[in-house]
């Protein structure tokens, strides 16, 4: 069975975008806040428990707030809406000029690539806000039960790298993502002025033939 045509539907329908981009994170945030106020324990208990109709309705609100973790990261300069360029003085208006160029001019494949490159920059985004305020509130939640910090400090540690890292991840694609929707336009364009000159040889040729013909007659 060839699931090929499945994924690409994934990208195509933007499902991926908001299941790893706005769920998973969302999910993160609600654990982080259950195990910081009530405890690990606690955090079984609820999973076990849930019903069908309660998971859905988790769901759904992961998914709100995944928008929530994009808008705080966003508004803290902390997450990226567009890429900076070369230059880093690109604005969102002229990226969004060359966006609009791209999917007028780019192939499906190129489409589906973009995406990818998009779910990879607004998941590590998201999740290494939702990893950074998940760890603030396990503190917070230890803090106000009165348990000692120490025993913690390696999983805070490895949780703080964990966050830079995906934060980093997040730069890195955003820029990919630009320098993929520039190098493609101008590939089309390229491609374009190269039939144009090809068809413009064809008919130079084919006019000389049909000028020759006319001087034998």
């Amino acid at each position: 069975m060839d699931l090929k045509p499945i994924f690409d539907s994934l990208y195509d329908k933007l499902v991926l975008r908001d299941l790893i981009g706005k769920v998973v994170p969302g999910t993160a945030l609600m654990l982080s806040l259950l195990a910081g106020l009530q405890g690990v324990e606690a955090v079984n208990q609820v999973v076990t428990k849930m019903t069908s109709g309660l998971w859905i309705i988790a769901f759904g609100f992961a998914w709100l707030l995944g928008f929530a973790l994009q808008y705080i990261g966003e508004s803290l300069h902390i997450l990226r809406t567009h890429p900076h360029g070369e230059q880093g003085n690109e604005t969102r208006g002229t990226f969004y000029k060359k966006w609009a160029t791209f999917h007028e001019k780019a192939k499906k494949h190129e489409l589906i690539h973009a995406e990818r490159l998009n779910i990879i920059k607004e998941a590590c985004g998201n999740e290494a806000v939702s990893l950074m305020l998940g760890l603030v509130m396990v503190v917070l939640g230890r803090l106000i039960r009165g348990i000692e910090l120490l025993p913690l400090l390696p999983l805070l540690i490895i949780g703080i790298v964990l966050a830079i890292s995906l934060w980093r991840m997040h730069i890195i694609h955003v820029e990919r993502y630009g320098r993929f929707v520039e190098n493609t336009i101008g590939f089309r364009k390229k491609g374009k002025r190269g039939k144009s000159v090809q068809l413009q040889k064809v008919k130079a040729i084919s006019s000389k033939e049909k000028t020759k013909t006319q001087d034998k007659r």
